[in-house]
């Protein structure tokens, strides 16, 4: 799936498969940020340029345009926390994640799922204001529009694991 394709399936009004079903603006929504961090994330892992970088220019080039027919006006303070909190600390999310995935290596994963499951990780660690499971759900939404069930099961079951460790509170039986 292209960037603009992927942009235009989170579009807060489309479908999965890109019809729309509502005509709501795109002001605000959270999925469309952190579609946003995973292509920087990617980007950066393409390039081999900062993270900080890349989102500086996708923050300066991308969000707030036109972008085939769609404005692209996200939440950009999430966006922001996002990739300026994974830029500080890239490294210790990769090994969190690592230690989510088991037995498998993160470094044998493709470059989008690598990003989806450290943007995760990320905001379950340090964003609290954001509920566990609505983070565990966002990620695994945006794993589905990428890869097959596999890994939509492997995102889901990752960031679940690392949500039980790290905030088990939010799992607690009320």
């Amino acid at each position: 799936m292209r960037g603009a394709d992927l942009i235009q399936s989170f579009a807060p009004g489309a479908s999965p498969e890109g019809e729309a079903v509502d005509a709501r603006p795109l002001e605000g929504y959270r999925r469309l940020a952190r579609v946003a961090a995973i292509q920087v994330l990617y980007q950066s892992a393409m390039t081999n340029a900062p993270i900080v970088q890349v989102a500086k220019q996708f923050e300066q080039h991308r969000l707030g345009e036109e972008i085939d027919g769609l404005l692209l006006n996200v939440d950009r303070g999430f966006f922001r926390r996002l990739t300026k909190g994974i830029a500080a600390d890239a490294q210790a999310l990769t090994l969190l994640v690592q230690e989510g995935l088991d037995r498998r290596q993160v470094g044998r994963l493709e470059y989008v799922l690598q990003a989806i499951l450290i943007a995760g990780a990320y905001e379950l660690q340090a964003m609290r204001d954001v509920p566990a499971r609505s983070t565990i759900d966002e990620y695994t939404e945006i794993a589905a529009a990428f890869f097959d069930k596999g890994e939509r099961s492997l995102v889901n079951a990752v960031l679940d694991r690392l949500a039980r460790e790290m905030r088990p509170d939010d799992f607690a039986i009320a």
